[in-house]
């Protein structure tokens, strides 16, 4: 079944913790997949009151959400933008910050390192171990006066609001990057590159992702 199993694992791996303004939970699920390919992170005492949530989608394999979950939190926090509470450009500046790490020798050789101690086979070609793998990135920051998102690719963020009233609302907080989108068909064009069946190529089904170089 390529890169499906025969039957989905759904044993879930779940999480859980507080602080003085949040209570959380996380829970994953392989399911089909022959590896769980998916990661997230949670980080509720940053500077300044801020917190930080994100799921990182992965496909092609795992090691690019991986190596994207241990460095992301630090790497914003180094961010002058970051540091001057300027929340927007931060998360924009972030999403180019791990594709450059990605692509530099110590994420080359920390994403084989990845590979290694998970037993991932590599997607690779030019010597590039990101080349054909990759991850959406769907991040919420949360101030104490604001909630910033920044996605790259499909995956989604909703805010539930009046969640202690009787009128529950869902508010999109991220908008999928897709092939098929009008503004991103335009955007994969000019950029010499085609849309088949609604994918990048037509192989790629999301229009923006970190890693994936062969189509960048």
């Amino acid at each position: 079944m390529g890169a499906h199993l025969t039957a989905p694992i759904t044993k879930k791996d779940s999480e859980h913790g507080e602080n003085e303004t949040f209570r959380y939970g996380a829970t994953s699920m392989q399911g089909w997949r022959k590896e769980q390919e998916d990661s997230h992170i949670v980080e509720l005492n940053l500077p300044d009151g801020c917190s930080v949530f994100g799921v990182f989608d992965g496909h092609g394999g795992k090691v690019v959400s991986i190596y994207v979950k241990k460095v992301f939190v630090n790497e914003l926090k180094r961010l002058q933008t970051f540091k001057q509470k300027n929340y927007e450009a931060a998360l924009k500046e972030i999403m180019f910050r791990m594709d450059e790490m990605l692509l530099s020798p110590a994420g080359q050789e920390a994403l084989k390192q990845i590979a290694k101690e998970h037993n991932s086979e590599l997607s690779a070609e030019n010597d590039n171990v990101a080349w054909r793998v990759g991850c959406t990135a769907v991040v919420v920051l949360v101030t104490p006066t604001h909630i910033y998102c920044g996605n790259s690719g499909d995956s989604r963020s909703v805010l539930a609001r009046g969640v202690d009233n009787e009128t529950v609302s869902a508010v999109a907080l991220s908008e999928d990057h897709k092939p098929e989108n009008e503004l991103e068909s335009m955007r994969i064009y000019a950029a010499g590159g085609t849309v088949s069946e609604n994918r990048v190529n037509g192989n790629l089904n999301l229009s923006r992702s970190l890693g994936d170089f062969e189509y960048k």
